[in-house]
């Protein structure tokens, strides 16, 4: 089973095949632009925004 979407980024069609996982992360074919799978049907995607741990202070 295959699915297309339209990257974020680009607009280049996005072809994916297989079952995706929702938070599933890859990189767009045309644009090499990092996507996560953000809905499974209809499939949507949308940038993939890494979310970095904040080091805290102890004191």
């Amino acid at each position: 089973m295959s699915k297309t979407a339209r990257c974020p980024d680009c607009r280049g069609e996005v072809r994916l095949v297989g079952r995706m996982l929702i938070g599933e992360v890859f990189g767009c074919a045309h644009c090499g632009a990092q996507i996560e799978v953000a809905g499974s049907d209809p499939l949507e995607l949308e940038p993939f925004a890494r979310v970095e741990e904040e080091e805290e202070d102890f004191v």
